[in-house]
């Protein structure tokens, strides 16, 4: 079962290269829909920086998240187990700006 803040491999595009993805919607949604908010987790690009990059840990490598790439998917296109964790600062401020997007 996917929880907030982790990131799962989607099992919806294997073969095709390593797509990671981080859960933004609460467990809720996804017991009613059946579907997941989800943000794209990018490789890291050294020395890019921006407000709007979020670093992240994904199995001992970085990613990147740019938040405003929110997309919906079904819960069960994402692979078990999880492969990292967003840290709690770096949840708090993708959903800050997920808020300032939608608000």
């Amino acid at each position: 079962m996917q929880e907030l803040g982790e990131i799962h491999e989607r099992t919806d595009t294997r073969g095709h290269g390593r797509y990671v993805v981080a859960v933004v919607s609460h467990n809720l949604y996804r017991d009613g829909t059946g579907m997941v908010f989800v943000v794209p987790v990018h490789p890291d690009s050294p020395g890019v920086d921006h407000p709007l990059l979020i670093r992240v840990d994904v199995s001992g490598e970085v990613g990147l998240i740019i938040a405003d790439q929110v997309f919906r998917m079904p819960a069960a296109g994402l692979g078990d187990p999880p492969v990292g964790r967003v840290e709690p600062d770096a949840l708090e401020r993708v959903r800050a700006q997920l808020r300032g997007i939608f608000s």
